[in-house]
Order: structure tokens, then sequence, then C-alpha cells
């Protein structure tokens, strides 16, 4: 069964929330899985779509509706029927890991230049 969820609300982006959804999904033993942040006409969202055995997706479906990310200020949770492609969830962590490599190098690069700059 594959699903797609749409989370919206005035801060969902910049607090963890797609590796808030790894988490879960990961001990809910879905095998595929993918979250994005988007902004649409103006409103933050994460789209996060899911494929498992249908047990699993509605406890992750009920996760989804009933926790978040400690940060995070949601408005809206909905849910539909989703037939695309999902990503194997070893991909998506592998994803999640290079954008942080990516965070990281950007801090490090934008705080050598700071420095430099200063000096």
């Amino acid at each position: 069964m594959k699903t797609q969820a749409v989370i919206t609300g005035s801060k969902v982006h910049d607090v963890g929330y797609r590796t808030f959804l790894l988490q879960k999904a990961l001990r809910y033993g879905l095998l595929q899985f993918d979250a994005s942040n988007e902004l649409i006409r103006g409103m933050s969202k994460v789209i996060v779509r899911a494929e498992g055995e249908p047990a699993l997706i509605e406890e992750f479906c009920s996760c989804i509706r009933s926790e978040c990310p400690p940060d995070a200020i949601v408005s809206d949770v909905s849910f539909e029927e989703y037939s695309g492609y999902i990503m194997s969830i070893v991909d998506y962590m592998h994803l999640i890991q290079v954008e942080q490599m990516i965070t990281g190098i950007h801090a490090l690069t934008h705080r050598t230049q700071a420095g430099s700059d200063a000096g």
C-alpha cells in the first residue's frame, strides 16, 4: 500500500521533521519512504510518501496525525493514495546524509570566510 501525507504548518521546515519521519518509518519497518520540504502557494509543507504493508502504513499514518517534532507548529495533516515511485528508505537515508554534509560544508565555509573577512 502506498500513501502520501501533506503536513502543513507555520513551522514545519527547519525543525527536523524529515528525520523525525524517517525514524518513525524505520521503526514501522517501511521499505519505501521519502519526504521533502515544499513551499506551495506561500504555505510551508512537508510531503511524505511511504509504501508498506497496509497495517504498517495505517500505524505510520496514525503516528503522523498524533506526533510531530517538539518545535514544529502543524495546522493540518492530510492523506491521499499515491501511485508514483517512492525511493527505498536506504536511498533516502543516503540522501539525508548528503544534505547534512552539504549543510555542514556550507556552514564551515561561511564561518571560515567570515573569519578571514574580519582579519
